[in-house]
Formats: structure tokens, C-alpha cells, sequence
């Protein structure tokens, strides 16, 4: 969404990008401050990809329902982990991705509250009752429906067992390295139930990553959106963490798959990544 807001801000429409405080969440009362006469719509990560952080969602479409204003949110990362009724949250627009609950790769949903006005890009045939024109590729609708049906029914199960598995993860890598940094909110409140975004002290990110996929442990230094991308993660940024700590900062999530002995094998590849790499620094 950042992207496309930011495309629009290029052909003429107004653009305010509203702060996040050191844990990267949105306070509601910035949203009703930065509501203009002309303000379109207002548009809220659910959790965020990088840090886990969960937005305030229902105070802030308690804000924009007061001013008419239609709300999205980006639940991409939310899916099997929160709740996703959107009358509860009160939002007018919400996006999922159907990998993201274990559905079929290349296939997402918007969601659109009856009486919020859209204008289609992508126009062509009368497909999805006019909103987008094209055939629908209906085997990749139906598993991502399946997938959603059983995401939510597990939904507490899971979470809990990421809790646990995530938590247990944090524990042993503090235990293993020294200089060790939560980034985002406590793992206890306010934070996914599978998201860990870790600083290690003088490391950088991008080279423990490297050792970590020689050992076969999959992580991240940012969000899959941004592969490629040597900047400082501006997800970061904008909890206003310095460049450094951008850059020693490596994500790791736990998920469906993963148990007890992966953890410790984790925890341990990268305990022996860093100490080698401190070693050769």
C-alpha cells in the first residue's frame, strides 16, 4: 500500500504519512489529526511483516467512521493469527494473500463493505460483477476459501503453539549471544505470536543471514516485499532506530511446520554465526 500511496502522491494527490512511536505503532489520535476535509481513505497495517507490531484498528475506524472517511487494512500478516471480522474492526476495505495462511501461491481477496465506492483500474469484462475485468481463476479461489475456513477455525491453536515455539526461540538465542536487542513491542503484548525481529550487536544482518542459509535456517533482514533492497529497513526507520541497528537487525518467524528440535538447531546455527563472524571482525 506504502508504494501505491506513494505513486498517487506522484500524479497530484495529497499524501500524509502518519509517525509510529519506538515499538512501530500507530497512535489513533495522530489518524484523527491528519484527517483533512478531503482526506479519500485511511490505510492501516493489521500487523506489520517486519516487526509484528498490531495496529489499534478499532479505535482507528471508531476515528474514521466519525469523519466518513473509508478505512483499509492490509491483514496480509494477520490471517490465522487475529481475528479478521470486519465488523468488529470496523473497516471498509480488507486485503489478504492466500500463502500467507498456507492457500495456494498468487491468489488474494479484497474485501469491500457494500456502499464503499471503488474506482477500477483494471477494466475489460464484467468479471466480479464489474469490479475487475479478467477470468478468474477459480481452483485458486476455492483453496484459498479452504485455507482461510481452516486458518481461522485453528486460529487459537496456532497461535498459541507460534507463542510458545517463538518465545522459546527468543529465550535460547538470549541465552547463546550476547548483545542481543528486541525490535518492535514486548513478545508479550502487542506483537504477533510468530514474529521475532532481533538487533545483534555489531553483526550485520545481511552476512548472519548468509551463514544462517549455509546451516539450511531460513531469515530475513526485512520483508520479503523488499528482497533485493540494500537500504536500511524503513519500517525501522521509522520507529527511529539508527542505520545501524537497521542494519544488524535479522527476522525470524515460526510457523506450522517448525518444532522443539528445530528451534534449538536454530538457536545454535545462529549462535556459532555470530561468534564467527565476531571472531573474524
Amino acid at each position: 500500500m506504502l508504494h501505491k500511496a506513494e505513486w498517487l502522491a506522484s500524479i497530484g494527490f495529497g499524501l500524509t504519512i502518519v509517525p509510529v512511536d519506538v515499538r512501530g505503532i500507530v497512535d489513533p489520535a495522530d489518524i484523527e489529526a491528519a484527517i483533512r476535509p478531503e482526506t479519500a481513505v485511511i490505510s492501516v497495517m493489521y500487523a506489520n511483516n517486519e516487526t509484528g507490531a498490531i495496529q489499534p484498528i478499532e479505535a482507528i475506524s471508531g476515528i474514521a467512521r466519525r469523519y466518513g472517511v473509508p478505512l483499509h487494512t492490509d491483514a496480509v500478516q494477520a490471517a490465522g493469527l487475529l481475528p479478521l471480522d470486519v465488523d468488529v474492526l470496523g473497516v471498509d476495505l480488507l486485503s489478504l494473500s492466500a500463502h500467507k495462511f498456507y492457500g495456494p501461491k498468487g491468489v488474494g481477496l479484497l474485501y469491500i463493505r457494500r456502499g464503499t465506492h471503488l474506482s477500477w483500474q483494471q477494466l475489460g469484462g464484467g468479471q466480479e460483477s464489474g469490479r475487475r475485468g479478467g477470468t478468474e481463476n477459480v481452483p485458486l479461489v476455492v483453496g484459498m476459501g479452504a485455507a482461510l475456513a481452516l486458518a481461522e477455525r485453528d486460529r487459537h491453536d496456532y497461535s498459541r503453539e507460534c507463542r510458545e515455539l517463538r518465545d522459546r526461540l527468543f529465550a535460547e538465542i538470549s541465552e547463546r549471544v550476547e548483545g542481543i536487542a528486541l525490535n518492535g513491542p514486548p513478545l508479550e503484548d502487542g506483537r504477533l505470536a510468530n514474529n521475532l525481529n532481533l538487533t545483534v550487536d555489531g553483526v550485520q544482518g545481511e552476512t548472519v543471514l548468509l551463514n544462517l542459509d549455509m546451516a539450511g535456517i531460513a531469515a530475513s533482514a526485512g520483508s520479503a516485499c523488499t528482497t533485493g533492497n540494500s537500504q536500511p529497513s524503513h519500517v525501522l526507520k521509522a520507529m527511529d532506530y539508527s542505520d545501524e541497528r537497521c542494519r544488524t537487525s535479522i527476522r525470524l518467524t515460526v510457523g506450522r511446520c517448525n518444532d522443539a528440535d528445530q528451534i534449538e538447531e536454530a538457536s545454535e546455527s545462529l549462535a556459532d554465526a555470530v561468534l564467527r563472524i565476531r571472531q573474524l571482525a
